[in-house]
């Protein structure tokens, strides 16, 4: 392969490729690509094939979601590392997630079998992490919340304690609740995870209403706990 044709909005541009100990560059037409999409050191291309093997759609996430692995941890008011995935049809339907391999490598042992996912409108979602296969399972309800569907992508900022605070892009790279005014932010959920809380919880296995949870955290809304957990296609595997 010697050449991608890439874009965004109807526009096209033709991408020559350097290989060089098996390893590939972008070369003539990037630059062109780069200054239309107002690139800058940091941002996020997304590539997604579209009918013919060498010719991709690209979604530009700006810097501030930045994947890069961030060593100095949530003291410093960042998360401990960001990743992201597109969304699949299959995904859509099983409500299964994988985890990246940089991620488990780094964190998975640490990894409790609830996962907390936090979305900025306050609401707290309780999936279930398999360490066998590395994936999350029950995220059906988030989906049908957000009317997530095929090529949507999450972004995952991990603030450790096994809490995510996720951010959701539509089919046309936009944060879905950006314009929210009353939502929390990172730092909110990085605060929160410093110390116990109280959690009221309906969860039925839970021993008595307000149970002290230490891998909980404070939301404006009530946990929300993916009824989709307990169906034979999601339950995990471990």
């Amino acid at each position: 392969m010697t050449w991608l044709e890439i874009g965004f909005n109807f526009l096209k541009w033709k991408i020559k490729l350097r290989w060089k100990n098996g390893k590939v560059s972008f070369y003539k037409g990037w630059y062109d690509f780069a200054r239309a999409g107002k690139l800058l050191h940091g941002d996020i291309c997304v590539f997604q094939r579209i009918e013919h093997p060498q010719i991709f759609e690209v979604a530009i996430f700006a810097r501030r979601n930045s994947l890069k692995f961030n060593t100095l941890g949530p003291q410093h008011g960042k998360s401990l590392m960001k990743w992201l995935k597109v969304v699949s049809s299959e995904t859509t339907i099983s409500g299964e997630m994988e985890m990246p391999r940089l991620f488990i490598d780094n964190f998975g042992a640490s990894m409790t079998e609830t996962v907390h996912l936090v979305v900025a409108d306050g609401s707290e979602y309780c999936v279930r992490y398999c360490a066998f296969n590395n994936l999350l399972y029950g995220m059906k309800k988030l989906f049908l919340k957000y009317n997530v569907a095929e090529n949507y992508v999450l972004f995952f900022d991990y603030v450790g304690r096994s809490h995510f605070f996720v951010y959701i892009y539509n089919k046309n790279y936009f944060d879905i609740l950006d314009g929210l005014r009353d939502k929390i932010l990172l730092r909110d959920v990085l605060n929160s995870t410093k110390c116990p809380v109280v959690v009221l919880s309906d969860d039925s296995s839970d021993n008595d209403a307000g149970i002290e949870n230490r891998n909980s955290i404070v939301v404006r809304s009530p946990v929300v706990m993916d009824e989709t957990l307990n169906t034979e296609s999601n339950t995990c595997c471990c």
